[in-house]
């Protein structure tokens, strides 16, 4: 019986974690900056910043930024995991 309870409030903290962060990784992406992957563009005429969280493979999140100048395209972290690994990506 504790298993199931286990596993029920081990579910229960993994949707909380993806609500929580679906909820604020729009925060990171201003009015006017599309952003795939890594790159973003900047439809505004005033420079950017976009801000997000690189997550690496082996558990370990950093917080990242990227300057976007307007009307132009930039980069927003991609660094390297601290075992040399590139991210499995961004979440804004």
């Amino acid at each position: 019986m504790k298993r199931l309870g286990y596993g029920l409030l081990a579910a229960a903290a993994t949707v909380s974690a993806i609500t929580l962060s679906t909820a604020t990784a729009n925060a990171g992406i201003p009015a006017g900056v599309y952003c795939a992957g890594t790159f973003c563009y900047n439809t505004t005429d005033q420079p950017q910043t976009v801000t997000g969280t690189e997550v690496c493979p082996n558990g370990p999140q950093y917080a990242v930024s990227g300057l976007i100048p307007p009307h132009g395209a930039g980069a927003v972290g991609a660094f390297a995991c601290p075992n040399g690994v590139q991210p499995q990506g961004i979440l804004y």
